[in-house]
């Protein structure tokens, strides 16, 4: 549900929309899913609500990078170092355009589990991605650009100090 109104939101179907005008839209197909007890289903929905405000709030803050797209098919053939060939293929939540004209690779992430910090830079999600885009995967929406690197988007834990906004763990280039 989150992943699907991010996504209208970002393409502008929902650009204005606020929490109140979401979650509806939530209501729509909440009743559709299966819970143990109702007092689950309105925690579950709680932090729905939660998570769809801080994304509001991450996808909207001054510094927001260019969404160039969404739900973006990445592929890619990969030549090793031993000279295997190796063809990457996956789907990335969003690329973004930074400010030197490289692509970032954003996943956005609404489960409760997330790596350590210390674990980033050997990340192999966030690692896989980077490399297809270093290999072409993003040339339809960025031509030549190279990876600027890749972030994990935790929408369910609050940014250190600033609980409005998600925490965002990044991957260097």
């Amino acid at each position: 549900i989150v992943h699907a109104l991010a996504e209208r939101v970002a393409s502008e179907e929902l650009a204005d929309a606020t929490v109140d005008q979401l979650m509806p839209l939530v209501d729509e197909v909440w009743d559709r899913m299966e819970w143990r007890t109702p007092w689950a289903a309105e925690r579950a929905r709680d932090d729905v609500r939660r998570v769809l405000e801080r994304f509001l709030n991450w996808h909207r803050r001054a510094e927001a990078r260019k969404v160039i797209a969404q739900e973006a098919e990445l592929d890619a053939d990969v030549e090793l170092p031993d000279g295997s060939h190796v063809h990457l293929h996956g789907f990335a939540d969003r690329l973004e355009l930074d400010d030197d004209g490289q692509v970032v690779v954003v996943d956005l992430k609404t489960g409760k589990d997330k790596p350590a910090d210390k674990d980033l830079d050997a990340n192999p999600q966030l690692g896989l991605y980077q490399l297809a885009v270093d290999h072409g995967a993003a040339a339809e929406w960025a031509g030549e650009a190279t990876s600027g690197g890749a972030e994990l988007i935790q929408l369910r834990h609050p940014a250190p100090r600033q609980v409005q906004l998600p925490k965002v763990q990044a991957q260097r280039p």
